[in-house]
């Protein structure tokens, strides 16, 4: 198995990581990840070590994407990289982006997975270039023999954006918790806090466009006894407050450490069609620390219910962060039930969903 993988493997941790980490126990596979020329990731995520396969690197050149003679210099460059091993039984693609790096005929003959783990058009750079991306997409729907996504959302969107092209039903893997990660909070302290003058509530994840800061600066000036930590890689400008604090990322297994500072979590997202199609791995992730957690409301978030406190606008959020006390205590009391939702929803779970689905696929090919 190929599997092409558009975020670098040291940038954070999410979806298209653990996957590929599962899928390694039982499939001979080469990891190709995309790396941007010049760009420095300071996550470094230590690469598993695995019986069979590589690691691959592919080359995204600056402006490739504005300047055609660049774009096919690109392809030049990272042509050899995929094509000199071309008896792959299986391409697996996190993203249409991929596409862009990998010839038209590359795919003929093998079993193409598409694992749709984002509304993909529904990014901001995206949608400067939308019809041109949806064509992308589009390639890659009528290409793939299998569809993952990674939210019952996403799949009917999925579904009515190309209800035209798709030859085959998609199907819903939701987002889970490592196994070892449970274990690793399990036989740490994060789950002590002391009394504090500051209640810190804690995001942990990408700090980019789905962030709502106005909202998050309004709390922060009703509520004085409030600060607000971010915890991750940072894509655009944070606007300025003496509450407001970001430490930059820190590598995966060393959040439950981090967690040890928070009194509660906060998913503070945008409601839009891109976060409305979204079931966060980073939910799964702050239910094992046992603290409360607030986010924006969604059909997805919902799917936690009741172990999180949702809000729909500031007069919500500002009657939860209120009643702060109250929620600790009733998130330690839920604490069996947490431990037994979290052990449902393993990546360990999920990949047995996967590979039933690739025999399935697999025995049909015969």
């Amino acid at each position: 198995m190929a599997y092409l993988m558009h975020v670098h493997w040291n940038w954070i941790k999410q979806r298209p990581h653990f996957i590929f980490e599962q899928l390694s126990n039982f499939y001979d596979i080469d990891l190709y990840c995309v790396k941007r020329l010049g760009f420095r990731y300071r996550i470094q995520n230590k690469f598993p070590v695995i019986s069979h396969g590589n690691y691959i690197e592919l080359v995204k050149l600056p402006y490739s994407a504005r300047l055609l003679c660049i774009h096919w210099l690109e392809r030049i460059i990272n042509y050899n990289k995929l094509c000199g091993k071309n008896d792959y039984q299986y391409i697996w693609i996190t993203s249409p982006i991929m596409l862009n790096f990998i010839p038209e005929d590359y795919l003929e003959g093998k079993i193409v997975i598409y694992d749709c783990m984002d509304d993909y058009l529904e990014f901001n750079a995206i949608k400067k270039k939308i019809e041109e991306h949806k064509n992308l997409e589009r390639k890659l729907i009528i290409k793939s023999k299998l569809i993952f996504t990674s939210s019952a959302y996403l799949k009917q969107k999925i579904l009515e954006r190309y209800k035209e092209y798709i030859t085959c039903d998609p199907i819903c893997v939701y987002n889970a918790i490592s196994e070892d990660f449970i274990k690793h909070v399990n036989t740490s302290t994060a789950g002590l806090t002391s009394k504090k003058t500051l209640i810190n509530l804690m995001y942990v994840g990408t700090v980019a466009e789905w962030i709502d800061f106005a909202l998050m600066l309004r709390v922060l000036d009703k509520l004085p006894n409030i600060k607000i930590t971010l915890i991750g890689p940072i894509e655009i400008k944070i606007p300025k407050h003496p509450r407001l604090i970001s430490q930059g990322p820190v590598e995966h297994h060393r959040l439950p450490e981090v967690a040890a500072n928070a009194d509660a979590f906060i998913m503070p997202f945008v409601r839009n069609e891109l976060v409305m199609s979204v079931n966060p791995v980073k939910i799964y992730e702050y239910l094992s620390f046992l603290k409360p957690i607030i986010c924006i409301r969604t059909k997805e978030t919902e799917r936690f219910l009741p172990y999180v406190s949702l809000y729909s606008d500031e007069t919500e959020i500002i009657k939860i962060l209120k009643d702060i006390d109250k929620l600790s205590i009733a998130i330690q009391n839920q604490a069996k039930e947490i431990k037994k939702f979290l052990a449902g929803n393993t990546w360990t779970n999920r990949i047995s969903e996967i590979t039933r689905a690739i025999s399935s696929i697999k025995n049909l090919e015969r």
